[in-house]
């Protein structure tokens, strides 16, 4: 029993550290689906709820190519970074990436994790952003913050403000599983 769940955590862990890209011309969307195994069985969870529902990202004619990760574990550690794979951005153009605040945070202002197995447990959690270079994280509380990385055509391939996501539990599980949530993106090309 523990080899064959093992192998499924190793096999999951494998899936999860792909990265999935995002081309878009003007403005498309993304998802990262954050988990968390939790062994043995902690205090209880405060109660909110947050609709969790999968979605496709739309890909359109490339000016770049976002390399955001399609699942994330907070097994692994408790950040993940954002990045271009290619730019073709003019140098009036900025590319944002945004976390869609009402898609992915409750009304109580936490991204929820849910077990796998009960919808009914789980775990709030705080998404700070940040430089993953650097000490300076910035908690995400409200629409207006919910900018998740900044790119020009002189950045590269890496972000010119922010990059990094980091999912701090704010609160424990009340039973062992896997919880799992979804983060969704909105990449969008404004012109200056």
């Amino acid at each position: 029993m523990k080899k064959s769940a093992l192998s499924l955590a190793l096999c999951l862990a494998m899936i999860l550290s792909l990265a999935m890209p995002a081309l878009a011309a003007d403005q498309t969307e993304a998802s990262t689906v954050v988990t968390l195994t939790v062994e043995e069985t902690p205090a209880s969870v405060p109660s909110s709820h947050s609709d969790d529902d999968d979605s496709t990202p739309v890909v359109n004619t490339p000016k770049y190519e976002a390399s955001i990760p399609v699942g994330f574990s907070l097994d692994d550690g408790d950040y993940f970074q954002i990045g271009l794979t290619v730019n073709t951005l003019s140098e009036r153009q900025e590319l944002h990436v945004t976390i869609d605040y009402d898609r992915t945070f409750a009304n109580d202002g936490y991204f929820y994790l849910f077990n796998t197995s009960d919808a009914s447990q789980k775990i709030p959690c705080s998404v700070y952003r940040g430089y993953p270079t650097t000490d300076y994280w910035d908690v995400i509380a409200d629409s207006g913050a919910a900018l998740a990385a900044t790119f020009t055509q002189g950045s590269g391939l890496s972000p010119d403000m922010y990059g990094a996501l980091k999912i701090v539990t704010a609160g424990s599980a009340s039973s062992a599983g896997t919880y799992s949530g979804t983060i969704y993106f909105t990449i969008e090309v404004v012109d200056f």
